[in-house]
């Protein structure tokens, strides 16, 4: 604040008429009896640079007459900005706060258009930061107000915009943009988070940002999913999904909580497209509107149906006749002639004369078609065609194929009921009639019953069933065979073009190629060919020599079994066959550092970088082994009797266990079963 200065003959002062006062700050609040007290003979004005003392001639003095003057050696006047030589706005900005520069000398700072340097471009006098934007073809250098906008191109990351302005994003092409909305970004190293925190992610299908969704999440259960993000839920190909309603649910690990409320999977349901299992709203039997107890008891053992829909089972005697007479808490239920539902004791119970009505009355019934109901049970033992549906054992499988369908076929013939056959079948291929009965092939026709090769009388035949002795071959007639066509076994010759083990095999898993043709797969010191020897014997992996007799040709030599690692030196097929047990390493230099391939034994780090971990493995002849665990980050050989309580039995491959008396780690031993010494003495006593 300025002060009010009287000058009267160089002093200052203020007259009161009763003494003296403070001197007014200002000339504005001085009063009207000061103003008039001092009259003419006083100057009244503001304290300023320009009214210093004339003995006030230095920049010092100025200065501390009034903070912001100095001198121009003549008098006291207001600093500016152009009194200050600087070149850079940091120093400018310190002689004189409301200064920048020109690239030479201090200005008054404006806006940041005004900037006349690069220098000086950096805030403008309202505090917006400015930057500088470098010559472009024809159009020169100049200085505007920073956005993200203004960011130069070879910013190409989110971290680099980030630290060059405020909310601003990469972009495609490098400089970037302000972020706003995942939607709106249009490079990967950009997709992060948008401007109100949204976290994003990239979609590799699309190639665009969108917000991150389940489907970005990692999860193969429902619980997984829900941890990570609440409305998620197990989806395909380990990762999460949006939660849907249960019935467009198709993942069977996800069909736990719907839109709809709570789901549960019903393995037999069949789809439309025949695959089995589906997803359905639950919460009691009566959540489906099934008409069937089959289809009911799909949901569980204690729903059954009402003729409209799925309804809880009761006793049997309380249990409705419109379908859900076949179960009870009371156990099996039959509904007899009265329409009746009672506890099964037999289908001799209910008195019905046709196979469908006694099937009503209990799936263990059929009928003898003359007084009643009877046991499902064997088909030969069904004496009218009436009954004669299918058998009390159903389809019947092993190892995965079908050996009975368990349906009956009246033979009007015999006049007898027997299950059913190939005759009974169609197909026109082998696997069409082998997936409905696994003893039957086709003849392109129809499903025959599958017998040897030679007994298919026609080429279609034989061509397109398979025998119950192999693949079959059908010879044309020719001189070999006096001029007769016939069908046989198909043999390894018969395979056209040979020329490599995979053709070979696929035709006939018993043949191997020798690069010409297929053959039979043999022991290894049968083979002359390098094809054949790296397909494997019958004795185990193949070693192959090359012949070095006069014209021998490549691929030409001698085949002899693998007894070990090293005999292998020459053959990196052979040995990396035998990865398991040998290391291989390929020959390296030349001349003088030459150093030639080898097969070794493996070793505990050449079986990690070979199979990609670090455990046991076996010794070539498989009888010993050879312990290896991680010692500082380093696979190393172990001896089995200093592992741990807790790696003892895993890492010696159930071969050593844990001695808790000794404390220590020792080899499995048979049990030895001690005789009992009373049953002993018992024996004694008797005798």
């Amino acid at each position: 604040m300025q002060k009010l200065t009287l000058i009267i003959n160089g002093t200052v002062a203020s007259y009161r008429k009763q003494g003296c006062v403070d001197i007014p700050d200002t000339c504005e609040t001085m009063t009207e009896k000061q103003y008039h007290a001092i009259g003419m003979e006083l100057l009244v004005s503001t304290r300023s640079c320009e009214n210093a003392p004339e003995a006030t001639s230095s920049a010092e003095d100025c200065n501390t007459y009034l903070s912001g003057c100095t001198s121009d050696s003549v008098k006291c006047k207001t600093k500016v900005c152009e009194d200050f030589a600087f070149a850079t706005d940091a120093l400018c900005k310190s002689a004189l706060s409301t200064c920048t520069t020109n690239g030479t000398n201090c200005v008054t700072r404006g806006t940041c258009f005004q900037a006349q340097s690069q220098a000086g471009c950096v805030t403008s006098v309202t505090n917006q930061q400015c930057e500088w934007m470098p010559v472009v073809g024809t159009n020169p250098a100049y200085c505007t107000i920073k956005t993200c906008n203004t960011a130069p191109v070879t910013l190409t990351s989110e971290a680099a915009c980030a630290g060059y302005f405020t909310n601003c994003t990469t972009k495609n092409g490098g400089g970037c943009v302000t972020k706003s909305t995942c939607a709106a970004v249009t490079i990967d190293a950009a997709c992060t988070t948008a401007l109100n925190g949204t976290v994003c992610a990239w979609d590799s299908a699309q190639s665009k940002c969108r917000d991150k969704d389940c489907q970005d999440f990692s999860g193969t259960t429902h619980a997984a999913c829900q941890t990570q993000r609440a409305g998620c839920t197990a989806g395909a190909n380990g990762k999460c999904a949006r939660v849907q309603n249960c019935e467009q649910t198709t993942i069977r690990s996800a069909c736990i909580e719907g839109t709809n409320g709570p789901c549960l999977w019903i393995n037999d349901y069949v789809n439309t497209d025949g695959s089995k299992g589906a997803c359905f709203r639950y919460t009691s039997c009566k959540s489906l509107n099934w008409n069937s107890d089959t289809s009911c008891k799909w949901i569980s053992n204690q729903c059954t149906t009402n003729g409209s829909n799925c309804v809880g089972i009761t006793l049997c005697s309380e249990t409705n006749t419109d379908g859900g007479c076949v179960t009870g808490y009371d156990g099996a239920c039959i509904q007899s002639i009265q329409r009746l539902c009672k506890p099964y004791t037999s289908c001799a119970d209910a008195f019905y004369t046709t196979h469908s009505d006694c099937q009503i009355a209990s799936k263990k019934c059929t009928t003898n078609g003359t007084t009643g109901c009877i046991a499902l049970s064997a088909c030969s033992s069904y004496t009218t065609q009436a009954g004669c549906y299918f058998n009390d054992k159903g389809v019947l499988l092993t190892s995965g194929a079908i050996t009975s369908t368990g349906i009956c076929t009246w033979d009007t013939t015999a006049s007898s009921c027997r299950d059913q056959s190939c005759a009974d079948l169609t197909g026109t291929t082998h696997a069409t009639c082998s997936s409905q009965l696994s003893t039957c092939t086709s003849d392109g026709t129809t499903c025959l019953i599958k017998g040897a090769c030679s007994s298919y009388t026609t080429q279609t035949a034989c061509t397109t069933a398979v025998g119950s002795d192999g693949i079959c071959y059908w010879e044309l007639a020719s001189a070999t065979n006096n001029n007769t066509a016939k069908c046989r076994l198909m043999t390894c010759a018969d395979i056209q073009n040979g020329t490599s083990t995979n053709v070979c095999s696929v035709a006939l898993s018993s043949c191997v190629s020798n690069g010409t043709a297929c053959i039979s797969k043999a022991n290894c010191s049968t083979y002359t060919t390098k094809t054949a020897c790296n397909s494997g014997g019958l004795d185990g992996i193949c070693v192959f020599t090359q012949s070095t007799a006069t014209g021998a040709a490549a691929g030409t030599g001698t085949c002899a079994l693998m007894t070990a690692c090293t005999i292998a030196n020459n053959d990196q097929l052979a040995c990396q066959a035998a990865k398991d047990r040998c290391s291989w390493t390929a020959a390296s230099g030349t001349g003088t550092t030459a150093v030639a391939s080898k097969c070794a034994t493996h070793t505990c780090a050449t079986n990690q970088a070979t199979n990609g971990a670090c455990t046991r493995f076996l010794n070539w002849d498989k009888k010993t082994q050879q312990i290896c665990t991680l010692v500082s980050g380093t696979c190393t050989a172990t001896d089995p009797s200093t592992l741990s309580l807790n790696d003892c039995f895993l890492v010696s491959g159930y071969t050593y266990t844990w001695n808790a008396s000794t404390s220590k780690c020792g080899v499995c031993t048979a049990v030895v079963v001690q005789p009992n010494k009373y049953r002993q003495q018992y024996k004694q006593y008797k005798q």
